[in-house]
């Protein structure tokens, strides 16, 4: 299984393994059909001594396959039908009740252009 990770540090920055940033809190990922990858959210750095108390996940576009959480990261297992759409992944802490979100954008891309031919199924 590939690293696909997802590390928020304190200044709400990220550092990320097999994921792309794309902008400040939003993400992106090119899912093949009938892939089904897991990607990790690593809040440790962000939350200090405070932990998780609850996780939201919202998709639209996108299928969570399934989803866990520990009181520092957010597991997530995810799969995509043709074309696009995303998961909005929002915490909250235990201690102050801060909400944290971030978005991953979920491309499929079972499909290749090559010059002027198209290889793979049509859409």
């Amino acid at each position: 299984m590939a690293d696909r990770t997802i590390k928020v540090l304190e200044n709400g920055r990220a550092v990320t393994r097999g994921i792309a940033q794309t902008e400040k809190d939003t993400f992106t990922v090119k899912i093949f059909d009938d892939d089904q990858l897991t990607y990790t959210i690593d809040w440790s750095n962000w939350l200090g001594s405070d932990t998780i108390a609850s996780v939201d996940n919202d998709s639209q576009g996108a299928t969570i396959v399934s989803s866990s959480n520990t009181t520092t990261t957010a597991t997530l297992q995810l799969s995509a039908s043709r074309g696009s759409g995303y998961i909005d992944h929002t915490i909250t802490t235990t201690t102050s009740g801060d909400k944290k979100s971030l978005r991953i954008k979920v491309i499929n891309d079972d499909h290749v252009w090559r010059d002027d031919y198209y290889y793979g199924r049509p859409y």
